[in-house]
């Protein structure tokens, strides 16, 4: 590729994934480029809620399998990236009380809770009085709930902006532009194409572009089943937030909504589940009622509540809720990391440090399986079992 930049590694997409891949990339002592359109996590990782937890929603059994090791790095992770990067990303520790309204969700929270004990996490069940008697600001009637301290959590855009500057002072490098194509010389990748038409050759390259690896279907000649999901988040003025400086988030686990007390960002209340909405990102009215409404099982004087604050983020979703990660079909050289859903800073750790096991040792000690993406195709696991890096 004449007159264009090389690399060993190129890593397409600075959200919240490529960032840990470069970052424990370059504490393996390899230095990749990071190729991203618009700027580190200023898409959809830098716009999540920030919450260090595979619990707030359904997770897969084989991802969930990969939880205690996820989590391990974070509080690693807590305890030194702030001095390595110098970011405070707000992390901390603070009890969460997920709440059930309906008799489905106290027995499907009472099986969470069961899980949770398995693992040896410390998870205790309440009843509407001790309920009441956690969440000062609760004013709702839950049937029950859960009140566990194993669900860290931090500002996500604070976070990525740590990862990137770690990584970067390891020697990374960054580099402006949009993703266009990649070149190959047989079965082989040799590098990455910019729509302004540069180059970047590389031996190995990552796609890890969220919500938008879907688009890498027809250039990739497979499917690659990632769709946007949209979340819509609201901050609450320091006027009207309900918390009164209780330290406590705050779930109607069952029927939607949250109230979470942030050290960084002041409360949030969230979230919407929106699929179909394309790459959209605006925050709708319809968005903000459903979420004030959620809240509001919660704390009632949400509905009264001023709103200072407010973001949409894209989750990259894939039909069976397992993210892609691991070698593409029919590209010696290309890793696909993407579709972790609500679950990408939970999981960021533990991906960036598999991709990098596999693009530096070939192979890695956590089970990819049930992430190999080539799962989508017919055949796929036999295909994607044929598939090196």
């Amino acid at each position: 590729m004449p007159n264009g930049r090389s690399a060993d590694v190129v890593v397409v997409g600075g959200g919240i994934i490529g960032c840990f891949i470069a970052y424990y990339l370059t504490r393996r002592g390899v230095k990749p480029l990071v190729i991203e359109a618009s700027g580190i996590g200023s898409q959809a990782s830098g716009r999540a809620a920030g919450i260090i937890t595979p619990s707030w929603g359904p997770v897969p059994a084989g991802l969930m399998k990969l939880h205690p090791a996820t989590f391990r790095m974070h509080v690693d992770l807590a305890a030194r990236l702030p001095e390595e990067s110098g970011v405070d990303y707000g992390y901390e520790l603070i009890p969460h009380v997920k709440l059930v309204f309906t008799e489905d969700g106290a027995a499907n929270l009472r099986k969470w809770q069961a899980e949770r004990l398995a693992e040896g996490s410390s998870v205790t069940w309440l009843t509407p009085e001790e309920a009441r008697k956690a969440v000062p600001y609760l004013t709702g009637e839950p049937l029950g709930g859960v009140v566990s301290e194993i669900e860290p959590q931090c500002d996500a855009f604070e976070l990525v902006r740590a990862v990137a500057r770690a990584a970067r002072r390891g020697g990374a490098q960054f580099m402006a532009g949009r993703f266009a194509g990649l070149s190959r010389d047989g079965d082989r990748a040799t590098g990455v194409t910019v729509q302004d038409g540069s180059q970047v050759s590389a031996g190995l390259i990552v796609l890890a572009m969220g919500p938008w690896t879907g688009e890498t279907s027809r250039l990739l000649e497979f499917p690659v089943p990632v769709a946007p999901q949209r979340g819509q988040l609201f901050t609450l003025s320091e006027g009207s937030d309900p918390t009164a400086g209780a330290k406590v988030g705050v779930w109607a686990w069952d029927v939607g909504g949250f109230i979470l007390p942030k050290r960084i960002g002041g409360t949030i209340i969230g979230t919407t589940r929106e699929d179909g909405v394309g790459f959209d990102r605006s925050v709708t009215v319809r968005g903000r009622q459903n979420v004030i409404a959620g809240a509001a099982r919660l704390n009632e004087t949400i509905t009264e509540a001023s709103i200072v604050g407010e973001r949409a983020c894209l989750r990259p979703v894939t039909p069976d809720g397992n993210p892609l990660v691991g070698p593409v079909p029919g590209w010696r050289g290309v890793v696909m990391a993407s579709g972790h859903g609500g679950n990408g800073i939970h999981f960021g750790p533990v991906t960036g440090t598999a991709v990098a096991d596999l693009l530096i040792d070939g192979r890695t000690g956590y089970d990819l399986a049930p992430f190999a993406p080539g799962r989508f195709v017919s055949g796929g696991a036999k295909a994607a079992g044929k598939t090196r890096v």
